[in-house]
Order: C-alpha cells, then structure tokens, then sequence
C-alpha cells in the first residue's frame, strides 16, 4: 500500500469515530421513542380486528406488503447493525403479523 493509501485510510477511521453533532446526539437518542409511537399508529388497526372482530375495509394485500417490508428493513439493518432500524422493524413485524393473521383468522371465520 502506498503512503498516500494508508494515510487515507487512517483519516477515514479517524473520521468514524468523530464525535457527533448536538442535533444528530438528540435524534440518535429519541428514535426509540419515536418507533415506539410508529409501532403504537398500527394498534388501532390490531383491535379493529382482533378485539372488535371487525376487518372491513383493511387490505390483507397492504398490510401484507407492510409486512413483507419490514423484513427486508430488518434484514438491512441487521445487515449494517443499525439498532433503530432493528428495534422498529422486529416490533413492527409483530404488530403487522398479527394483523394479516387476524386478516386471514377473519376471512375462514376463525375469529
């Protein structure tokens, strides 16, 4: 490797482990919240269908595409262990996943 070559690559890891910004420090910090009430948005569709046994007007065919997102923002965020974009999309996938079941459920008459 030449001088230049590894000067910059000493550079690119300083540059990794530079402090963050105030702003970047506050959204790093309260993303979780913010998942938290993004998961919550999806509760009135879950007791819609599993307290009220009501599913009238819901697509199985969005909540699926729902669900089938937020596995592959799963596995992106495993992939690059981005901890928000897991803890969101492992709870979302519970929250989505009872709700196409509760779907299906509802449809054969199983509710």
């Amino acid at each position: 490797m030449s001088h230049f070559g590894h000067n910059h690559a000493y550079i690119k890891k300083l540059h990794k482990h530079k402090k963050r910004s105030g702003m970047v420090s506050v959204v790093d910090k309260s993303i979780y919240v913010i998942a938290i009430f993004a998961v919550a948005a999806n509760f009135p569709q879950f007791m819609n269908i599993w307290v009220e046994k009501n599913s009238a007007g819901v697509s199985i065919i969005s909540w699926t595409g729902f669900l089938i997102g937020s596995f592959f923002w799963l596995w992106y965020g495993l992939l690059h262990k981005e901890m928000p974009i897991i803890f969101i999309n492992f709870l979302l996938i519970i929250v989505q996943s009872a709700i196409v079941l509760g779907l299906v459920a509802n449809k054969f008459n199983l509710l």
